[in-house]
């Protein structure tokens, strides 16, 4: 806990609100599940999962599958990307994988090795056009020689 300018104290982190930091000299192996948000600046090998965001700090080196509400990446992905809301993808960012998201932003300068999806439920069980047909079915249309 620290105090701030006015004599409050707030929760040690940032103003992200971040619950969980994996320092620079941290290595993690196994599964990195929470629900609030995280902040990564070490490695980790295995899959990242929480219910808040994640951020990937640019010494960050992840081998791992991501998910969470927000991900902003600064730095290495190797594994498959899913952002409920929304993936930004800063210019020291790499990935290494496939991603979805319903809200994209990748710097000039960032790199992107894979498959996107964005959509807004990002479900892969059905196809945006398949969606669409579902919605509104196709016109019938009768065409004659004349």
């Amino acid at each position: 806990m620290f105090k701030n300018n006015e004599g409050e104290i707030q929760p040690a982190g940032t103003k992200e609100n971040v619950e969980t930091i994996i320092g620079a000299s941290v290595k993690v192996e196994g599964d990195l599940i929470g629900q609030n948000n995280m902040k990564i600046y070490g490695q980790v090998a295995g899959k990242v999962v929480t219910k808040g965001d994640i951020f990937i700090e640019e010494s960050a080196n992840i081998e791992a599958d991501v998910e969470a509400n927000n991900v902003t990446i600064s730095g290495t992905v190797q594994g498959s990307v899913k952002a409920i809301e929304r993936l930004e993808v800063q210019k020291s960012g790499k990935i290494s994988g496939d991603i979805a998201a319903k809200i994209l932003s990748i710097a000039t300068g960032a790199n992107f090795s894979g498959q996107c999806n964005m959509s807004d439920n990002n479900s892969q069980d059905t196809s945006p056009l398949e969606k669409l047909k579902e919605k509104t079915p196709l016109p019938k249309v009768d065409v004659r020689e004349q």
